[in-house]
């Protein structure tokens, strides 16, 4: 029995010694192939940043290409206005009468109206404003004479004599 045990013990190390082979291995391999996995991704990598740099070249060469060509097309619609100018056989444009145009008896501009009220708003306002100012102007004398600091012409009076200074009070 001990010879029975002791040789499936050394079966089951044998076996165990040889899946533990087994799955060194595996892991070797998986541990290839994930540094080949990572080598393609930072190759990809790469790959795509020169791509995002070439479409951005790309789009700016196509904005160039469009204005050139938008530029292209204006020059040549100049020449062509240019040369048709030019030439007395140029093709006469196309233009076709749809209908006849009728002619107003009511003129459109100026409006009478709107011209009146406007002139009349504008006439009042400045009628006031005048008032305002010829009142303002005639009551100014008299209050510059109130608020004139002491030895200073009266404005009233219109002579040039000074009044008398303040006298202090005491306290």
């Amino acid at each position: 029995m001990r010879a029975q045990i002791a040789d499936l013990e050394g079966q089951s190390r044998a076996e165990a010694e040889h899946l533990a082979h087994s799955l060194e291995n595996d892991a070797k391999l998986a541990e290839a192939r994930m540094g080949t996995l990572d080598s393609g991704l930072d190759q990809l990598k790469q790959q795509a940043s020169v791509s995002n740099e070439q479409d951005v070249q790309l789009r700016a060469l196509e904005r160039d290409a469009k204005s050139q060509r938008d530029l292209l097309e204006s020059y040549l619609a100049k020449y062509r206005e240019a040369t048709a100018r030019d030439s007395i056989d140029a093709v006469s444009p196309d233009a076709r009468v749809i209908s006849t145009a009728t002619v107003s008896n009511t003129p459109s501009w100026p409006k009478i109206l709107p011209t009146i009220l406007v002139a009349a708003l504008g006439m009042l306002a400045l009628s006031v404003g005048f008032a305002l100012t010829s009142e303002l102007l005639a009551a100014m004398p008299a209050q510059a004479a109130a608020f004139a600091p002491a030895g200073t012409a009266s404005l009233e009076t219109g002579s040039l004599e000074t009044s008398p200074p303040p006298r202090a009070r005491r306290a």
